[in-house]
């Protein structure tokens, strides 16, 4: 989309795993999560907001060139892991969430009172 040029994305790659670095050594915690909306899926959002007035505020000029850019997307998405990723996203999330048991007690559920 031309937000930066070819050198500023790879100083931002080279950057990010140091950043990251320096937060997780000062105490951070740093969850790094990449989801994803199939490319059908994007396309039949755009398709409803494009045929609804009232969602239609939902789509910007950036969503709708990004459709036309979606494998350039796509490849950029392939690369930002290979080089930031520090997880195995919801099982590593999961590990990483204190979880302590709670007790509780039996629940019953009341009769009814009569009908009157």
């Amino acid at each position: 989309m031309g937000f930066c040029t070819d050198e500023q994305h790879r100083q931002f790659l080279e950057l990010c795993p140091q950043i990251d670095k320096y937060a997780v050594d000062g105490g951070i915690m740093l969850i790094t999560i990449w989801l994803e909306v199939r490319q059908e899926e994007q396309e039949k959002r755009f398709s409803v907001r494009i045929n609804d007035p009232l969602r239609q505020w939902k789509l910007s000029q950036i969503d709708l060139e990004s459709s036309r850019g979606w494998y350039d997307y796509s490849r950029a998405r392939a690369i930002k892991p290979e080089t930031t990723a520090r997880l195995n996203c919801i099982s590593h999330i999961l590990q990483l969430i204190p979880f302590n048991k709670v007790s509780c007690s039996e629940v019953k559920l009341p009769k009814r009172s009569n009908k009157h």
